[in-house]
């Protein structure tokens, strides 16, 4: 007999909220890359890290990142 699986949470965060984390992602990358510019002249691709946080400790682990595209 399998484990029971409990259902996913309901509660995500908005597609508000994650644009305006991600706007104030870009417009800090844009700031600090306009005062960096000598170093990076030749380099136009930039990693950005978002670490998130959990309240509950998820039942199956993910061994890969998620990659998340952003809008340009």
């Amino acid at each position: 007999m399998p484990p029971q699986q409990r259902p996913t949470p309901a509660s995500r965060v908005g597609r508000d909220a994650v644009g305006r984390a991600v706007d104030a992602l870009l417009k800090w990358l844009l700031r600090f890359s306009n005062t960096k510019r000598g170093l990076h002249d030749e380099a136009d691709d930039d990693f950005v890290y978002l670490v998130l946080t959990l309240k509950k400790i998820p039942h199956r682990g993910r061994p890969s990142a998620f990659r998340v595209p952003l809008p340009r």
